[in-house]
Parts: C-alpha cells; structure tokens; sequence
C-alpha cells in the first residue's frame, strides 16, 4: 500500500515538473509583447505557424520539448503568431517570412536580430539560437 501511494505522488510530481516545463506563448498584441519584452528586459521568441501546417504542430512539440522548452522559457518572451491571420500579414511580410514555420528573435526592444525557418531538430534550433544571443552577435562582430 505504501509503495502504491508513493508510486502515485511520485506520478504526479512528475506531471506537476512537466508543466512546470511547459513554454507560455504569448498570443497577444505585437505591441502587448514589445512591452513585456521591455518590462522583463528579455528578448523576444516569436514562432510563426498556421494551424493546418504539419510541420507547425511538430514543431510546437519541440518547441515545448525538454530540449528547448526550459531554454525558451528562461531566455525569451516567447510569442507565437499564426499566419493565416489577417491582421498580421503586412508585419509578417516585412519581417521577411516567407516560410512556415518560421522563427523570429528580436531584442527586448522590438528590434529584429534572427530570423530561421523550416523544421530545425530542437538542438540545432538551441544552437542557433544561443549563437543568436552570443554578445559577438548582438554587437554586430
């Protein structure tokens, strides 16, 4: 009976850890997510997806992954936009996206600095993206 009960509670530490895991897409505004970038003081994740996309729904797997997901979280504003919608198609086009899924960084001031596409394993897109974030990089050397 005891090792039931603390076969149970150890399950739902587990799924509690999980969630915990879990990235926060932000959904709102591109102004609402500029301003928690700059009040966090964090640069801004943005994945850019379209529901019926395969590859989309994968790659929000990954994105959400062990892999990726606690990187996400601890370094961004995460935000997803999805590309079917309207009222996002002049920002999408001037940002350059041109492929779904796309992958966008910006600096906590809403400035774009790193733009990827297509279906990246969690690593590569991790490696990317630290690379991304390197001070080399983001003074331009």
């Amino acid at each position: 009976m005891r090792i039931l009960l603390a076969m149970i509670i150890a399950g739902f530490l587990g799924i509690q850890n999980a969630a915990a895991q879990q990235v926060v897409w932000e959904e709102s505004s591109w102004r609402n997510i500029e301003k928690a970038a700059e009040a966090q003081q964090k640069p801004i994740f943005l994945y850019v997806y379209a529901p019926y996309c395969e590859i989309c729904k994968h790659m929000q797997t990954v994105l959400n992954g062990d892999t990726l997901g606690p990187y996400l979280s601890q370094t961004f504003v995460t935000a997803k936009m999805d590309s079917d919608n309207l009222s996002n198609n002049i920002r999408l086009s001037n940002w350059g996206i041109t492929i779904i899924p796309s992958y966008l960084v910006f600096d906590p001031k809403g400035k774009k600095i790193g733009l990827f596409a297509g279906e990246p394993t969690a690593s590569s897109l991790k490696e990317a993206l630290m690379q991304t974030m390197s001070p080399d990089s983001l003074l331009g050397k």
